[in-house]
């Protein structure tokens, strides 16, 4: 849920992790937008600078295929794993490779 995550966005950044969250759409299924970002950032707490807008989740789709193998379709909420720095995918909640979140989460910490 976006409490949960803004408390995870304050947590994280003591671990050396950060939280971004990634808007497709609006509840009423029309494409997010930065006002529409910017409004669920303040309203939940959540940093405003780690919201992004990506319409119908195409750039998500094309970059980190949140599809699990054998699959034609993912749920939301989507969690995923990713090194910001070269973005080398580690985990996410539709292919979870046999780890856990928290042990992906070792891993990028670990390299």
């Amino acid at each position: 849920s976006m409490p949960e995550l803004a408390l995870l966005q304050e947590s994280g950044r003591r671990d050396g992790l950060d939280v971004f969250v990634v808007w497709g759409e609006k509840d009423d299924g029309s494409g997010a937008d930065a006002d529409f970002c910017n409004l669920v950032a303040d309203q939940y707490g959540t940093d405003p600078a780690r919201t992004f807008f990506d319409p119908g989740f195409s750039s998500v789709q094309n970059r980190l295929n949140p599809v699990a193998p054998g699959e034609n379709s993912y749920g939301l909420p989507w969690h995923a794993v990713v090194d910001p720095f070269d973005m080398t995918y580690y985990w996410s909640s539709s292919d979870q490779q046999g780890v856990s979140e928290d042990q992906a989460i070792g891993l990028l910490l670990a390299d």
